[in-house]
C-alpha cells in the first residue's frame, strides 16, 4: 500500500467520525463504511474530484450536468463528489452506484477493447439508466452505434479494474 493510498483510506474512515464529534449530539449522515479500495474511479489528480467537480446526479436530469458546490461534497470510493443541491447529495448518498459513472469513469468504448483510457465528462451518455463517459465525441458516437458495446465494456471492466486497484 502506498503512503498516498493509506492516507486516503485513513481519511475516508476518520473524517466522518471527526465531523460527528464536532457536531456534538447532532446526527451526521454517513456513507456505509468502506470495505476497501476495491475500485478506482477516474479523478483529478490534483483535487481528488470526480467528474471535474460536476454533480453526478445532474447528468440524469434534463438541464444537466451542473457544477457541484464545494460545501456539498462527499467522499465515496476514495474520490470526492460534489453536488449542486442537498437533494442531489442525499440521492447520491442513498444510492451512489446508481449515479456514479460506469467503467470507473473511464472511456467506455476503450474498455470494450480492453483498454483503460481517461475520459472527459464533456463526452457522456446515459444509456439504460447508466452514465458512461468517453474521451471524445468520436468514441461516444461509436459507442452509441453498436448496441453490443455496453455489455462488452461492462464485462471487460471486471478484469480492467483489477489493474487500477491501489493497495
Amino acid at each position: 500500500m502506498t503512503l498516498r493510498t493509506a492516507t486516503i483510506a485513513l481519511l475516508v474512515v476518520l473524517l466522518p467520525s471527526l465531523a460527528a464529534a464536532q457536531a456534538g449530539s447532532r446526527s451526521v449522515p454517513r456513507l456505509p463504511e468502506p470495505a476497501g479500495l476495491a475500485e478506482v474511479f477516474q479523478r483529478d489528480e490534483l483535487t481528488g474530484l470526480a467528474l471535474s467537480g460536476l454533480d453526478p446526479v445532474t447528468f440524469f436530469l434534463p438541464d444537466g450536468p451542473k457544477p457541484g458546490q464545494t460545501e456539498l461534497q462527499v467522499v465515496w470510493a476514495g474520490v470526492a463528489w460534489r453536488f449542486a443541491s442537498e437533494a442531489n447529495k442525499a440521492a447520491f448518498v442513498a444510492s451512489p452506484d446508481a449515479y456514479a459513472p460506469r467503467i470507473g469513469g473511464y472511456d467506455a468504448l476503450a474498455a470494450s477493447q480492453k483498454r483503460i483510457v481517461n475520459a472527459s465528462p464533456a463526452f457522456h451518455v446515459v444509456r439504460d439508466g447508466r452514465l458512461y463517459l468517453f474521451r471524445s465525441e468520436d468514441s461516444r458516437a461509436r459507442f452509441l452505434s453498436d448496441a453490443t458495446i455496453p455489455a462488452r465494456s461492462e464485462e471487460a471492466w471486471l478484469g480492467l479494474r483489477a489493474e487500477l486497484v491501489q493497495r
